[in-house]
């Protein structure tokens, strides 16, 4: 009993299938086209009907593609930039050092004194203060080292005096040099020969030979 319900009910399906395609080349055929014409006319709504398919997935395709590049381009916006030009370390890995080649040249405070003790105290004392035995119009003269000894001793008053008044075969320069000039040629005295700071002390630097 079964199976002859199921096969009335296919039996059905098929029957209407063949009515409705029955119908519609009796509709064409009543509205004046052949039967001939009429299953044509079917053929070309089927192939009208599959390229309107196929136009419906090409323009979903188009779209899914622009979104795509529209996502791309916003990423690609929102990235940061790397900066390459960045410092890089030489080959021990320390980074490179940059000279800038609009940094002030140092100002020389000494440079006044220096043309001083190079005008009147280089000939008997030397250009590097050593000192040593100088011949004079009055013979041989034993010029203190300013480096050792007792100039290393003297304070700021006691050199300043000795230039201003000399002795024991200094000649004096207090008619030669104005007492601002003596001072800073003490100061000189003392910061390139004997590395002493402005208040007098000591410096771990060597002295200049």
């Amino acid at each position: 009993m079964g199976c002859r319900v199921e096969k009335a009910a296919i039996n059905a399906k098929q029957f209407r299938k063949m009515f409705s395609l029955t119908s519609h080349r009796h509709a064409l055929y009543s509205l004046g086209f052949p039967l001939r014409h009429s299953h044509e006319a079917l053929k070309f709504n089927d192939r009208f009907s599959e390229k309107q398919t196929r136009m419906k997935l090409v323009k979903l395709f188009l779209v899914i593609a622009a979104l795509t590049l529209f996502i791309i381009a916003c990423s690609t916006t929102n990235t940061p930039t790397v900066n390459h030009n960045l410092q890089s370390p030489n080959a021990n890995g320390a980074a490179a050092a940059t000279t800038n080649v609009n940094a002030p040249t140092p100002v020389d405070e000494f440079a006044d004194a220096r043309a001083i003790f190079n005008d009147r105290c280089a000939d008997c004392h030397g250009a590097g203060g050593e000192g040593g035995i100088v011949k004079t119009k009055r013979g041989s003269l034993k010029v203190p080292n300013l480096k050792t000894g007792h100039a290393v001793t003297h304070t700021d008053e006691q050199l300043a005096k000795q230039i201003t008044n000399g002795g024991d075969g200094m000649p004096a320069f207090k008619d030669k040099l104005h007492p601002d000039e003596i001072n800073n040629l003490v100061r000189f005295i003392h910061h390139e020969f004997q590395n002493k700071d402005a208040s007098g002390q000591t410096t771990t630097a060597t002295p200049k030979s």
